[in-house]
């Protein structure tokens, strides 16, 4: 991992948990920009102006986010959130898996237990990313306290909303 003051901007963090619907250790990632220039923080930014945005109350808002598909968009809406603020160094993706590749294969992927053991890693704009069970969620990291870190995400009980979670979860 880079030191804090040279690591490119944006960063994907991922808290995973294991495939199998069994407990696993979840694991952290992030990932270096490969393209695009838009930054975490511009991105917390234009996230924070979509907080209450909601599926059943703003379907073609949130269609914008998913360019103009009916799906999940949690993906969508982090995608959205870069290129609305000088581009997506992981193009558009609509999938959790999608924007958990690019950071695994470019070398910004750290496990959660590092990110336990050294908070200070985690930082305003990386990408928290959650698999488990078959199931895979993403949001933008806005703020982290001691071992707790706050999220704004899309497609969270049907709406952009903020969440807070601990690193160990």
């Amino acid at each position: 991992m880079l030191p804090e003051d040279s690591r490119p901007d944006p960063l994907v963090r991922g808290i995973l948990g294991g495939s199998t619907g069994a407990p696993a250790a979840p694991t952290t990632g992030a990932a270096a920009p490969t393209s695009g220039e838009g930054s975490g923080s511009g991105a917390v930014g234009w996230a924070e102006s979509q907080l209450g945005v909601s599926e059943s109350g703003n379907p073609d808002v949130v269609r914008g986010y998913s360019n103009g598909a009916t799906q999940s968009w949690c993906a969508d809406f982090v995608s959205k959130a870069f290129e609305n603020t000088g581009g997506s160094p992981f193009g558009h993706q609509s999938s959790v898996q999608g924007i958990l590749n690019w950071g695994r294969e470019n070398g910004r992927f750290i496990t959660d237990e590092q990110a336990e053991s050294n908070p200070q890693s985690v930082r305003e704009g990386d990408i928290a990313v959650w698999k488990e069970g078959g199931r895979s969620h993403v949001g933008l990291v806005t703020g982290v306290s001691g071992q707790t870190f706050q999220t704004i995400e899309g497609n969270t009980s049907d709406r952009v909303a903020r969440r807070s979670h601990s690193l160990g979860e």
